[in-house]
Parts: C-alpha cells; structure tokens; sequence
C-alpha cells in the first residue's frame, strides 16, 4: 500500500471525480479527501468501507487502513491549508 505523505507543500484535502463511477446520464461522482488518502501517483484514492462515516473520517483525516479499497480518481483540485 502506497500513501502520500502529508506535509506543508501539500494541500490537506483533495476534490476528486470517480470515472469508473459516472452512471448511464453520464454523472460522475466527485467527493473530497483527505490528500493522504491518495495513492503516491495521485491515480487513486483509499476508500473506507460503506459501513463506516466517511464524512466524519475525511474531515478527520483518518488514517488509510488495510481494509479500504482503492478506486480510479481523477484530482480537479487541491484545497485547504
């Protein structure tokens, strides 16, 4: 597993579409993460699992556990301090 690792260069949050996701009206989902849940290309993103609050652990930035699944992300910007 790789994990970018968050420093003063970086942007703490990161808005990111999901292109394996758009559905059949063309919708593609776009979300905020953590930056340090994107892969070190920057390709991917850690996703928790459904059961857990993802809200509550973006704006927590929550540490990537092995049990979270990788998924497609294009990055439309970084934010945050």
């Amino acid at each position: 597993m790789s994990l970018v690792l968050v420093n003063h260069s970086y942007k703490r949050f990161t808005v990111v579409e999901f292109p394996s996701e758009e559905d059949s009206a063309g919708n593609i989902p776009v979300e905020i993460v953590p930056t340090a849940w994107l892969t070190e290309d920057r390709t991917q993103t850690h996703w928790p699992p459904s059961l857990l609050p993802i809200n509550q652990l973006a704006q927590r930035e929550a540490v990537v556990r092995e049990n979270w699944t990788l998924h497609q992300v294009n990055i439309l910007k970084y934010c945050g301090k």
